[in-house]
């Protein structure tokens, strides 16, 4: 009972707390199914028809969509996507710039450790 007494005082009620929100509604119409929107068998056929001959979306052509995007483009908005295209592709060559700069560097201090190994001769007066 000690333990009731230290642990539990009185008017502390731990674990039931009480929470007050509104219960959710239910939405009475999704049990209403509107049959008239089912979709007409033959009318299922059809369109899978016509969509097995087209090809996938993902094996068109990109190119075609991207001409055609720079045609209702203004000659300010061709430049301005030149130029981005130019600094993307300065940014992703930096990787092998910094990498064949890294490579010379090492290239460099090969040949410094060769130099340092090299004795000066003295010259005596």
């Amino acid at each position: 009972m000690n333990i009731i007494a230290t642990y539990h005082p009185p008017g502390k009620d731990y674990g039931h707390m009480k929470i007050d929100e509104p219960k959710t509604p239910y939405n009475y119409e999704v049990d209403m199914v509107d049959h008239s929107s089912e979709l007409n068998p033959e009318e299922l056929a059809e369109r899978i028809k016509i969509a097995a001959e087209k090809p996938p979306k993902i094996l068109e052509d990109e190119s075609d969509s991207s001409d055609e995007e720079e045609e209702h483009l203004t000659e300010e908005e061709k430049q301005k996507r030149k130029e981005f295209e130019m600094k993307r592709k300065k940014h992703y060559n930096e990787f092998h710039a910094l990498q064949l700069a890294k490579k010379l560097l090492e290239e460099e201090e090969e040949d410094d450790d060769d130099d340092d190994n090299y004795i000066v001769p003295r010259t005596t007066v």
